[in-house]
């Protein structure tokens, strides 16, 4: 199962903070959570296709990663940890979708 979230940078920040702040922030994420797989963190170039331009995929095992992200997201620590993603950082659209077979390499 795959956990998809659509972002883009907030109004007026300058895109080299947005793509230091978001890597450092997913990476860290991903470090500290093995049991979910960071699959890929793409953004689209040349302004080709609709907004939002950026995507990140998560491989999750079930929708239980939900109930532990929201329980670690609503304690205070987790809060300022996220201040500085937030303020670069706009989750536009999120969806699950399920593993279809094979992944394209």
């Amino acid at each position: 199962m795959y956990f998809v979230e659509f972002f883009e940078p907030q109004p007026g920040v300058d895109i080299e903070r947005f793509r230091s702040v978001v890597s450092s922030y997913l990476n860290g994420w991903a470090a500290d959570h093995p049991e979910d797989e960071l699959v890929c963190t793409i953004g689209r170039t040349w302004w080709l296709g609709p907004e939002p331009a950026y995507l990140t995929i998560w491989k999750i095992t079930d929708v239980t990663a939900f109930e532990r992200w929201r329980s670690e997201l609503a304690d205070h620590d987790a809060g300022e940890k996220n201040e500085e993603f937030g303020e670069v950082c706009r989750i536009v659209r999120a969806g699950l979708y399920e593993d279809i077979g094979q992944e394209i390499s």
